[in-house]
């Protein structure tokens, strides 16, 4: 039997609905949306904020990826002890808290990625333009500052707002292929500045992850996988290898995880 006649979007729809999610967005935050503050709202930054836009920020992502919800800079401060710096896109002037963006985005919690379709966890104009940490642009962020030791300990940390720019987005592939020793043609990667922060970066994430695999951390290995889709039809899917570039990330996010999880439990 053939599967044609099936609406894969409705079905995707359809099953969002019966697992507890909101696959739409409603008329209120439509309106919200539209009542977003211009693009120029960082004359109106908080004093306290830090402006953290000169240090080198980079991105690493799904090449064909339009929302950047995360940046990161390294430092090296001495043979022993390294600064990473993650940024975190801010969305709370834009989506304040239990507004009708909130409202929905505590429903659902994550974007869902069908293949088919991506119903994501807040509206385009928030997670791919105004709060997307998108190249050459100044954006809002959490930053969570790290001093890693050379055994791959977090010893000091703090939890801050400020502002960033991405100046460089990369790919999981380009970068993981240029770690592993194969030069990249891509522009970005001919700036030896660039090349000195990924290494560093790859050099702190293995420091990190050597140090919660000493601590007994479970290994899981899970499959990501990519619907290849011909007129409305999954013909194939592509299994998405983990790599360099994907553990570094991961092996930051972990730590910076932590790093939160600690803020809110010293603050009760």
């Amino acid at each position: 039997m053939g599967n044609k006649n099936i609406d894969l979007v409705a079905l995707a729809k359809s099953t969002m609905r019966e697992r507890g999610f909101d696959p739409e967005f409603s008329a209120q935050i439509d309106a919200q949306v539209k009542a977003l503050p211009s693009a120029d709202h960082f004359s109106e930054i908080h004093p306290s904020w830090k402006d953290y836009r000169h240090l080198l920020w980079t991105s690493i992502d799904n090449d064909d990826s339009k929302d950047l919800d995360q940046v990161e800079v390294a430092e090296r401060l001495s043979e022993d002890r390294t600064r990473i710096m993650v940024g975190i896109a801010y969305v709370d002037r834009c989506a304040g808290k239990d507004s009708p963006m909130d409202q929905h985005a505590k429903q659902n919690t994550t974007s869902v990625y069908t293949g088919v379709i991506t119903f994501p966890m807040l509206p385009d104009a928030l997670s791919t333009d105004r709060t997307s940490l998108n190249e050459g642009q100044d954006r809002e962020a959490m930053i969570v500052d790290m001093i890693v030791s050379s055994e791959g300990d977090v010893i000091e940390s703090s939890v801050s707002l400020g502002l960033v720019k991405n100046h460089a987005q990369l790919s999981y592939d380009e970068v993981s292929s240029v770690l592993d020793g194969h030069p990249s043609k891509q522009l970005p990667f001919q700036n030896a500045l660039i090349m000195e922060q990924l290494r560093l970066q790859d050099e702190t994430a293995q420091r990190l992850r050597k140090r919660r695999q000493e601590r007994g951390a479970l290994e899981l290995e899970t499959i990501e996988a990519r619907p290849l889709m011909l007129d409305g039809q999954v013909k194939d899917l592509q299994v998405l290898a983990k790599n360099r570039a994907r553990e570094l990330i991961e092996d930051f996010m972990i730590a910076a995880n932590s790093v939160i999880a600690r803020f809110f439990t010293e603050r009760k």
